[in-house]
């Protein structure tokens, strides 16, 4: 079947259920053909492609390495408690630095 013929037996069964309407409103509804129309769609799609998905990628990504330099900070902290209060081999706290990775 067409995709015309399937809108039009269910433009026809609603209002057979006595949504006049409703499908009456159905039938009016056609695309526009204007060219100005088509190209701003298109410019509104390639934008959303262009900006809109790298911005949120991006966002997304900056949340997690904030809440991951958040957690290397607290890691350092317990360490460098750990290490005041108890007995740590020197060489051991040159370890403590490891956790300062861009922060």
């Amino acid at each position: 079947m067409r995709p015309s013929s399937d809108y039009e037996k269910l433009t026809s069964q609603v209002d057979f259920l006595g949504n006049h309407s409703l499908a009456s409103d159905m039938r009016s509804i056609t695309l526009s053909s204007s060219v100005i129309f088509k190209v701003l769609t298109g410019i509104i799609a390639i934008a959303f492609f262009v900006v809109v998905i790298p911005l949120v990628v991006w966002v997304v990504w900056m949340l997690r390495e904030r809440r991951n330099s958040n957690k290397r900070k607290q890691m350092m902290n317990s360490a460098n408690m750990f290490v005041r209060s108890t007995p740590v081999p020197g060489e051991k706290i040159g370890l403590i630095d490891q956790l300062q990775m861009n922060g």
